[in-house]
């Protein structure tokens, strides 16, 4: 059956949630006395762990194990780099952790920014429809409106008025966000699209269109605008979506 709703997403994710981040916790209690080429590893898909976590839970319930890896992530990095074959995904799971985090409070790492998005723009060809979407999101998130467009083959688009509904096409979504942020639009371009994005989120994800960090992304976006607190972004999303969970939605 597929998940169509706040209310089934989060009913099925939250009791899974709780025990994979507790499996997480004991699997990485001995981080640091791991080798450095071993750390790249422990951020895989470690991003998407505590995206649901926050979403399912709340922020309490993932803080341990944000604290317990986000003190790594420069050495992580420093290992990725020292490799002869770059694994450049494994970059993007660690610079949006560093996202996530901030997102909870926790200030990125010196040199966690859209130069760690770069390298994939060359391997684009490689990824999934969703991968390129979720890392043209995060660039966006980040500012770098050239990145994002490149990682799907994009060229500028103007929109003289905003545009209300996207229904699934999250392709010319990025676009407009895109544009959007390189016009110096006012958060009333945003909203809408923002309305919509968070409320049709689950079917996404039913639909393999998106990642759980993905929503994290639009988020930061939209703060961006508005000057919201960055460091709120994690409390209010858990708050929102459980409210339309209760609105079943």
């Amino acid at each position: 059956m597929s998940l169509l709703t706040w209310h089934e997403l989060l009913s099925r994710h939250e009791p899974a949630v709780r025990s994979l981040i507790a499996q997480q916790l004991e699997n990485f209690e001995d981080i640091g006395e791991r080798g450095s080429n071993e750390l790249p590893s422990v951020f895989s898909g470690s991003d998407q762990i505590l995206a649901r976590g926050i979403l399912a839970c709340g922020c309490d319930e993932v803080r341990p194990l944000m604290r317990l890896l986000h003190p790594f992530l420069p050495k992580a990095l420093a290992a990725l780099r020292d490799q002869k074959r770059e694994h450049w995904q494994s970059a993007k799971w660690m610079l949006s952790f560093a996202v996530l985090a901030e997102c909870m409070g926790t200030p990125r790492p010196a040199g966690f920014d859209g130069t760690i998005l770069k390298p994939l723009v060359g391997s684009r060809s490689e990824l999934k429809d969703e991968e390129k979407r979720s890392v043209a999101l995060l660039a966006l998130a980040l500012g770098d409106t050239t990145t994002a467009r490149a990682m799907l083959d994009a060229g500028p688009s103007t929109y003289e008025q905003p545009v209300l509904a996207f229904k699934f096409n999250l392709f010319e979504l990025i676009r407009y966000l895109a544009d959007a942020i390189d016009q110096h639009r006012p958060s009333d371009w945003i909203e809408p699209a923002w309305t919509e994005y968070i409320a049709g989120f689950p079917m996404h994800l039913a639909a393999d269109a998106a990642k759980w960090s993905d929503l994290f992304y639009f988020a930061r976006i939209l703060a961006n605008v508005r000057g919201d607190q960055v460091g709120q972004i994690a409390d209010d999303l858990h708050a929102r979506v459980h409210l339309l969970a209760q609105q079943g939605q």
